[in-house]
């Protein structure tokens, strides 16, 4: 191995660790080699394979000997000239690598170096997996081959070799998977490794993997033994899978028993990530202070507890050096086929031989048990684990050069790695910290703010379980009346006893100037080159923090100096007299017009989303998409471009803007074509590792090159009329003003991609009801049909009736709402389902006489209710709660309004044609009805769908009354209002004043859903005409009798099901993505390939419609 391999360096991760010494770092002392023979007789095998034994063979021969010793150097130095062996594969694949594998013994003991000579005949194979078996890198990680994963490793970093982590066959999460697993084994996996296979990945890799304990990646890795274990890397491994997988701090740990180094943790209920660490570390510290009792009470039981220390530390000599903790759970084997048959164990050249597999999991089992003179140590019920960890001992600690270590050592060594650990447990902390307060305040792409409804405070702070009840995470003071000035006393006194989070979410600031107490000296210079930098210095210095995630700060009119504003964000370490923090902000929006690309570089250089003010020069913009600007950030992701369109033409403005993307784009591109360029170029030689005799120190290669992928940058534009008011924000990386509510685009996107009811229905010899379109009933306060937003949906509505008065006794009509709340509900319907015809009932509105608040009434109500019924509507929407009165002489209408519901479900004289009934639940919370009967939410009759709100996260929202009683859960928290041509409008990127909340939200939307799912029905039963019967099954064919059926209360509630999730309240909750995205990625797909035409364009509906109801069993 003395020669030297050019070989194209891997883009690594940024890790100290990650050094010309990776090999040295990941390398274990082997483990003690086993006897394990294999029978023979009966096949013929190539030479090749007979050559292989006879490797083998020379493995095991050596594998007591050191890494330095002659024999191994020898052995290495053969295998580097029998490239005719170890560069054969047979057809199926199989190689050296594969055949080595599948000898347990001779794979555990193989040293680095002859693996290393073994590789560079067939580095390939690493990543070659044969007959469905696994990779031999994860095999090597599942079975213990801790020297080999090291190497194979190495030559992943140094040989551009990560197929297997990045492919889309799985092969990638199954590596993670085993080596999360692998970490909490017997004999656990090194974390620098776990860290080299994390850093390779990608997110989807890391997605939904779950260890056989039932814990993601980053559960496992926050455990706080694994601080124990290595209190550096911990911090790292752990920083490293949020920034792969930032979607990660979500996972929540469900309830279950888990087993740990030092017991077991029982979880009733499921629980966040970052209390998962603190139940972890509390259960590890409780143990480890119980067994130190309990040593020092069998210590002084024991009058040979002297000798007993020394025969501890005597055994630790000769172990490896790896500071790891044992695990009281092993980790099972991957049961694998044998490809290849191997020679006999003499090494005789013979054609007729049989092979018996090598039994790995009784391997482990006697590697497991104690030795002699450990048994006679043992405390009765005592592990090995709980011993090392009670001793403050771990499995491969250094002896000191004059002899063992004795008890005193062990002790000092414990505490000091429990000391290590806490220090890491509290980088852990702030990295979750800072992960789930960055997930509150990002925008999501694109610019759909609310898309992602910012939480509660009380809410957000559940998150940290009890770390943050007193601690605010946040400070906002942008509210200030304009012009009345803040005063430094004022702030000072009102913060007097808060305690501020090291990591602030969001900080705003007011335009109001401060007026600063006087100084002690009238001949003191001023404190601050400006006011304002009083807060980011009283931030800082007296409240300690360190770390601004958002920083708003209202600058339009006498905006600071650039100077300041650096000063201010990022501090000036190089001047004398000059604030000197860094608050890492990663979303500026500092609101100065045409604010300087410089100044934001020197300032905010981390930022990933910016705000700028735009004056409409085209200067502004040509500064900022430079080269040298804006794309020198190199986490900048999201651009938001707020300007005025009354400075250049409508058109000027937009070919400005256009063009201003465009250069961000292209320069993105340039650099990312300039890293790959430097990756190719970049050569390093791949030499041998050090031997434990060689000076740590010596430079024998060049530093990694260290490859990035610059993110695509976003622009979202945030236009204003003349005047200042703003409209909908318009993206760069998609269509232009889409809905916020995820939810809503979902199904928008689906509804994009399918048509009306084609023409060629009527020449079907179709029945009425296939033929025409899906019809709904609104009952509500009316409709505005004349308004903007529903001009283009005009021949949507059938003239409904109206049960309302106005005050002279006429009639107010239907096409006219009160209060626009049948107006929204009306919109929401035809978000989801734009093809159904509306028949607008307008009920009389009285005010509540506990609440004030405007609700039907109830016998207008029930005639409202009777007329759709008679109209043979498919779906009746009630988006209201009707209470019964307190006087019960006054109950006629509530009566009336209950009998008609009951007629309306089919349970009277067999009425053949029952209208789908949508209500909303109550919101007067839980209990909150005080008992009282609501209409028609309190109805027990098994036909009528009662929907409550949930949130945009998918938990049930806290206001639903008697939440369990309720069928399913749509989105009604915050949902926007919709305003022309259902584009979300609002006045500023953080508040959208026509937000609403309520389960009539929920009722309109799943509405909606029903009147889509009846739609897909129709297009299905028309993609079964248009196609050739005979080449579709039964159960493929969609037919009016399947209308019928889905028009029924279970068949509807079972397609309901099946777009449904339980959230952690176990309530049904909408969640269209599980099937509509599946059909719009194939409508999409389609419409690419210029496909997307009748009758085919139909495919996709009908394989939705075909799940939805579950009629492959028919």
């Amino acid at each position: 191995m003395a020669n030297v391999m050019a070989l194209r360096r891997r883009p690594t991760f940024e890790d100290p660790n990650d050094s010309d010494d990776l090999l040295q770092d990941l390398l274990d002392s082997p483990a003690d080699a086993y006897e394990d023979q294999d029978d023979v007789g009966g096949k013929e095998l190539p030479l090749q394979i007979i050559e292989w034994h006879k490797i083998i063979q020379d493995i095991k021969e050596i594998s007591r000997e050191s890494r330095g010793s002659r024999k191994v150097a020898d052995l290495a130095s053969k295998l580097e000239t029998r490239a005719d062996v170890l560069e054969w594969t047979a057809p199926n694949g199989f190689g050296f690598l594969h055949y080595l594998l599948q000898d347990g013994e001779a794979a555990r003991c193989c040293q680095d170096k002859v693996i290393m000579a073994i590789l560079q005949h067939d580095p390939d194979s690493i990543e070659r997996a044969v007959d469905g078996d696994e990779h031999p890198l994860t095999l090597a990680i599942i079975n213990s081959y801790d020297t080999l994963t090291a190497v194979m490793i190495y030559w992943l970093q140094n040989k551009h070799l990560t197929r297997l982590l990045r492919n889309d066959k799985g092969e990638g999460k199954r590596c993670i998977k085993a080596a999360f697993d692998a970490l909490r084994s017997e004999k656990p996996l090194k974390q620098l490794a776990a860290c080299k296979l994390v850093g390779w990945a990608t997110e989807s890799m890391l997605k939904g993997v779950v260890t056989e304990d039932n814990l993601s990646p980053l559960q496992v890795a926050v455990m706080f033994d694994q601080g124990y274990v290595d209190a550096k890397l911990q911090p790292k491994l752990v920083k490293l899978l949020l920034k792969r997988y930032e979607g990660s701090i979500h996972d929540q740990v469900s309830p279950g028993r888990y087993r740990i180094d030092t017991g077991e943790i029982v979880l009733k209920q499921s629980i966040t990530v970052y209390e998962w660490h603190k139940r972890t570390a509390d259960r590890f510290k409780s143990a480890r202070k119980a067994l130190e009792q309990q040593s020092q009470s069998t210590s002084d039981r024991n009058s040979q507890g002297n000798t007993t220390s020394q025969r501890q530390g005597q055994r630790q000599q000769g172990r490896d050096t790896s500071g790891w903790l044992p695990v009281a759970k092993p980790t099972a084997n991957l049961q694998r086929k044998q490809s290849f048959p191997h020679p006999p164990a003499d090494g005789s050249n013979t054609n007729s031989i049989s092979v018996k597999v090598a039994n790995n999991e009784e391997e482990k089992l006697s590697q497991n048990q104690p030795t002699g003179a450990e048994k006679e140590q043992q405390v009765p019920g005592e592990t090995k684990a709980s011993k090392s960890l009670a001793l403050g001992r771990v499995q491969g600690q250094k002896t000191r050069e004059n002899g063992p270590m004795n008890q005193e050592a062990f002790d000092n060594l414990g505490k000091k790695k429990l000391a290590d650990a806490e220090e890491a447990s509290k980088e852990v902390k702030l990295g979750l910290q800072e992960s789930y307060l960055r997930a509150t305040i990002l925008t999501p792409k694109g610019g759909d703010i609310g898309e992602f409804v910012e939480e509660d405070e009380t809410k957000i702070k559940q998150f940290f379980a009890n770390d943050m009840q007193n601690v605010e995470i946040g400070l906002h003071l942008g509210n200030q009346p304009q012009g009345e000035p803040m005063t430094e006393a004022g702030i000072r006194k009102f913060f007097k006893d808060t305690k501020f989070n090291s990591i602030l979410a969001y900080v705003s600031l007011p335009q109001a100037p401060v007026k600063l107490s006087p100084s002690k000296s009238k001949f003191a210079p001023p404190q601050y080159r400006d006011e304002r930098l009083f807060y980011f210095h009283w931030l800082h210095e007296e409240k300690k923090v360190n770390k601004i995630l958002k920083l708003i700060v209202d600058d339009t009119k006498q905006p600071h100096r650039d100077e300041v504003i650096e000063e201010a964000i990022r501090g000036l370490p190089e001047s004398e007299d000059g604030l000197t923090h860094d608050f890492k902000v990663e979303i500026l929006k500092w609101r100065k017009i045409d604010l300087d690309p410089t100044t934001i570089l020197q300032a905010a250089p981390n930022v990933r989303e910016i705000h700028l003010d735009w004056s409409g020069n085209n200067v502004a913009l040509r500064g900022w998409s430079a080269l040298d600007g804006l794309p020198q950030l190199e986490q900048l992701r999201q651009v938001h471009l707020t300007y005025t369109q009354d400075v250049e033409s409508t058109h000027r403005t937009a070919r400005n803007v256009k063009e201003f993307k465009d250069r961000l784009s292209n320069c993105r591109a340039e650099q990312n074509e300039q890293a790959a360029a430097s990756r190719d170029a970049g050569t390093v030689g791949v030499q041998p590792p050090k031997t434990q005799t060689q000076n740590h120190n010596q430079a024998a290669t060049k530093p990694p090159i260290l490859i990035r992928r610059y993110p695509e940058i976003e622009v979202i534009e945030h236009p204003k009329l003349e005047g200042g008011t703003e409209i909908s924000p318009l993206s760069s990386a998609g269509r232009t003003s889409v809905p916020k509510h995820k939810w809503i685009n979902c199904m928008r996107e689906f509804v994009s991609f399918i048509p009306d009811l084609p023409n060629e229905m009527k020449d079907l010899n179709l029945g009425l009801m296939a033929s025409k379109r899906v019809t709904v009933a609104l009952i509500d306060d009316g409709v505005d049909l004349f308004t903007s937003g529903l001009a283009p949906f005009s021949d949507r509505f059938i003239p409904g009736v109206s049960f309302d008065r106005s005050s002279d006794g006429h009639s107010s009509r239907e096409w006219s709402s009160r209060g626009g709340h049948g107006t929204l509900m009306a919109k929401l319907i035809l978000a989801v389902c734009p093809y159904a015809d509306i028949i607008t009932y307008r009920v009389l509105m009285r005010p509540d006489k506990a609440t004030g608040m405007l609700t039907p009434d109830a016998q207008s109500a029930a005639k409202a209710i009777k007329d759709a019924v008679e109209r043979d509507v498919d779906i009746i929407s009630m988006s209201w709660t009707v209470s019964r009165p307190a006087d019960e002489t006054d109950d006629k209408g509530f009566n009336l309004l209950k009998n008609i519901m009951h007629e309306a479900v089919g349970t009277y004289s067999g009425n053949k044609s029952t209208p789908l009934l949508f209500c909303a639940a109550a919101d007067d919370g839980i209990g909150g009805n005080n008992g009282n009967v609501e209409l028609p939410s309190n109805m027990n009759w098994r036909e009528l769908f009662c929907i409550g709100a949930a949130t945009n996260a998918l938990q049930t929202w806290v206001k639903v009354t008697n939440p369990n009683e309720r069928h399913f859960f749509f989105p009604g928290v915050d949902v926007p209002d919709l305003r022309q041509n259902f584009q979300y409008a609002y006045e500023s990127p953080e508040t959208d004043p026509y937000g609403n909340s309520g389960s009539s939200i929920a009722c309109a939307l799943a509405a909606g859903q029903a009147a889509l799912i009846l739609h897909c029905v129709k297009l299905g039963i028309y993609y079964t005409k248009r196609t050739e019967l005979d080449k579709m099954t039964p159960q493929e064919k969609i037919t009016e009798e399947d209308l019928k059926r889905v028009k029924r209360f279970e068949p509807m509630r079972a397609a309901f099901e099946a777009v449904c999730t339980e959230n952690l309240s176990n309530h049904k909750v909408s969640y269209p993505a599980q099937r509509f995205e599946r059909a719009t990625d194939s409508m999409r797909k389609m419409d690419e390939r210029g496909r997307l035409v009748s009758p085919g364009r139909f495919e996709p509906v009908a394989s939705l419609v075909r799940n939805l109801i579950g009629w492959r069993d028919r």
